[in-house]
């Protein structure tokens, strides 16, 4: 269930962008004396963490007789036996119930062929972090900012600011001052990036894509790149030729390349989990806004790779409108901005998990727009790579504390049940699911599916016991213990 609840794990933070995870661990096995991980915020990869302490898994409180008189629910984490080895108790959370015929497509769980949605709050629950700004690499030259800004914004720490345009500016400054997030990484990925190559230069040897992340498409005229294109094949490519087109070319490559729809990874997980990752587009944004003066408009963009969703405030007519694809059509949904005034900092929360658009102001969701008739068809292979981005005009606007999160993709596992057909769920049975989902043992793999009612232990409501690891240190001596960790200690949701 991580990294929600965690089991043997290591507290790592970045050295380079600061940013705090945990990484698990085996907790029959000894430590190994080298052991490198992956930044699951900036991407730096080759952090030792072989010497730092482990800890032990998290200890919960469990309500026995919560489903005495009332039944679990779906998105609720429960308690239970194991149905193949009773002896074990596990912790997953039901997303399927009694009576159901589930089954697991493109990620999302599907119930009697309808899109099963979160709320809001469970939204929160699961959600996973891509990047925060607030721990964005410092004084490193290989970082390129993931967050880009017209002129007109101006960025002082993780705070973007843009002023009004005042006097003749005013009348000539119509258009929206845009910060787009492109997702930037610095090296691997499993994407495809292409450009246009009308002729590949004489003597120059086309690249074998059996041992190059490279190859030439003389159909289309294009040269593809697998992965990010290092700084040593690009070097490598241009000493080759210097023919101007070819040389444009791989330029345009290697900067495009870097940029990678985002992926079902976890920070918590060893690489060597998944031979490959899944592309993901539901996606969340969360900001700190603070709108200080003007009757402009502010708007935050977001799109899946398959349709394009505006929320709009309009502090001239106080009301937020919704448009989808078409920047100047109709709103799809429109709403009084009554709770948001001048000056005053609000939460402004935004996503497209499950098929659903969600807009939500200091924790209260305003727009809930399901996008039925998209979840009937089969989902395209477009992912962005530039998902989002927040504008403004005619307003002078603070925006802080970026947050970029990702829904929990349900992978296929050893999709024994509830994947390649639905699985039918009979009286007193429950389907349960990991959030860790590439790594879960849960209903999809187990020989049997199904956990009946009888086997609910109850529900955890607490993590009562936190633990982070002591240090002694005796002469040459150096040990570790348990300690609580009382910042840690919270319910379970």
């Amino acid at each position: 269930m991580a990294p929600g609840l965690l089991g043997y794990h290591k507290r790592v933070v970045c050295p380079t962008c600061k940013f705090p995870f945990t990484f698990g661990i085996a907790f029959d096995k000894p430590d190994p004396e080298s052991l490198l991980v992956k930044c699951p915020n900036c991407g730096r990869d080759q952090i030792e963490i072989g010497k730092v302490p482990r800890n032990q898994g998290d200890q919960l409180l469990v309500m026995k007789n919560a489903f005495a008189f009332l039944l679990p629910k779906r998105w609720e984490v429960v308690v239970f036996r194991n149905p193949n080895n009773p002896t074990q108790a596990y912790v997953k959370r039901i997303v399927g119930t009694p009576g159901d015929s589930i089954q697991i497509r493109d990620g999302d769980v599907w119930i009697d062929g309808n899109l099963q949605r979160k709320s809001l709050e469970q939204q929160r629950t699961v959600r996973l972090p891509v990047y925060d700004r607030s721990f964005r690499p410092k004084n490193d030259p290989t970082w390129k900012d993931r967050w880009l800004h017209d002129d007109d914004w101006e960025v002082t720490g993780g705070t973007f600011t843009c002023r009004q345009p005042r006097g003749i500016e005013a009348t000539r400054k119509e258009a929206n001052s845009w910060v787009s997030y492109r997702h930037w990484i610095r090296s691997g990925g499993e994407h495809e990036t292409s450009v246009a190559l009308r002729t590949w230069p004489v003597g120059v040897q086309i690249p074998n894509p059996v041992f190059s992340p490279l190859r030439y498409n003389s159909r289309s005229g294009s040269i593809v790149c697998r992965g990010v294109m290092s700084d040593d094949l690009r070097d490598k490519m241009l000493k080759q030729s210097k023919d101007e087109k070819f040389q444009d070319a791989i330029w345009k490559l290697y900067r495009q390349s870097h940029l990678s729809p985002i992926l079902d990874t976890y920070g918590y997980n060893r690489s060597s989990v998944l031979s490959e990752h899944v592309a993901v587009r539901d996606l969340m944004v969360s900001m700190r806004v603070t709108v200080n003066s003007g009757r402009g408009l502010f708007t935050v963009r977001m799109t899946d790779g398959e349709s394009v969703f505006d929320c709009v405030m309009d502090f001239g007519a106080r009301r937020l409108r919704v448009y989808r694809d078409i920047e100047n059509s109709e709103p799809i949904v429109e709403f009084a901005l009554s709770k948001v005034n001048l000056g005053q900092e609000f939460l402004f929360e935004m996503s497209l998990f499950d098929r659903q658009l969600l807009a939500a102001i200091d924790g209260e969701p305003l727009v809930i727009e399901p996008m039925d008739e998209a979840a009937r068809l089969p989902r395209s292979r477009n992912y962005p790579r530039q998902p989002l981005g927040f504008a403004s005009r005619g307003l002078d606007v603070e925006v802080a504390q970026l947050q970029l999160f990702r829904d929990v993709h349900d992978t296929t596992g050893s999709a024994r049940h509830g994947v390649a057909e639905p699985f039918h769920l009979g009286k007193n049975e429950y389907f349960c699911l990991g959030d860790n989902s590439p790594v879960s043992l849960d209903s999809r793999g187990w020989e049997t599916a199904a956990v009946k009612r009888h086997m609910l232990l109850g529900k955890p409501v607490l993590v009562h016991l936190p633990s982070k690891p002591g240090k002694i240190q005796i002469g040459n001596y150096v040990g570790y213990f348990r300690i609580p960790d009382f910042s840690r200690i919270r319910y379970i949701r």
